[in-house]
């Protein structure tokens, strides 16, 4: 069993509550997006929900087989997508990809790696260094290194801003595979990524009223 649970959550920067009194439950098959105007908090509060950031206030708890962990025993179960999610340039897509999952203490199966950066058409270029790729070849290469990690908690920032039709197609293709044993967020107001999710969370609902913190 997964599942995700956030409890009146808040988060003040620079003296403005960005959102508060935010609350939420989540599992696997079911997959939430997150939409709202830009600037509006989608990307800090899909941080504080993927263990990348901490709210002001507030609590988010995870369940993993049947056991509660804390954050930091939840981060080797989430994969992290997002624009600002940048790589080392010297080094190539493939060293990049196995230093994420060794970070992690992930097990390294060089055949699924293979496999996945055929998938994605990178099979050319992942013995490349990265400072030579496009960036669409950097969302797929982001896409590579969160599947490869077989996360239990799946969140996405904009996952199709930079992507063609083939590479959206490949990559919600790929997604489909994690449908009922992973918990998805994702952070966009692409019409296409909210049609593949089965619930919304406008996080403007949850926003004060011109408010700053003394």
């Amino acid at each position: 069993m997964i599942w995700l649970q956030a409890d009146a959550l808040k988060k003040v920067y620079d003296r403005k509550v960005i959102f508060e009194k935010l609350s939420l439950s989540l599992s696997p098959s079911e997959w939430l997006a997150i939409t709202g105007a830009n600037g509006s908090g989608k990307s800090t509060l899909l941080k504080i929900l993927a263990a990348q950031a901490s709210p002001t206030s507030g609590t988010v708890r995870y369940l993993l087989d049947g056991t509660a962990l804390t954050p930091d025993a939840t981060r080797p179960h989430i994969g992290f997508v997002s624009p600002y999610l940048n790589f080392y340039d010297e080094l190539s897509g493939i060293e990049n990809v196995l230093f994420a999952l060794r970070a992690k203490g992930k097990p390294i199966f060089k055949r699924e790696l293979d496999e996945l950066f055929d998938y994605f058409r990178l099979s050319d270029a992942k013995s490349k260094r990265v400072k030579v790729y496009s960036s669409g070849m950097i969302q797929r290469l982001r896409f590579i290194q969160a599947f490869a990690s077989k996360p239990k908690f799946l969140f996405l920032d904009e996952p199709t801003a930079t992507l063609d039709d083939n590479g959206k197609t490949l990559f919600w293709n790929k997604l489909q595979e994690f449908f009922s044993q992973t918990l998805v967020v994702i952070a966009s107001n692409d019409h296409d990524d909210l049609a593949h999710c089965t619930a919304q969370l406008c996080i403007e609902a949850f926003k004060p009223t011109k408010r700053t913190v003394s």
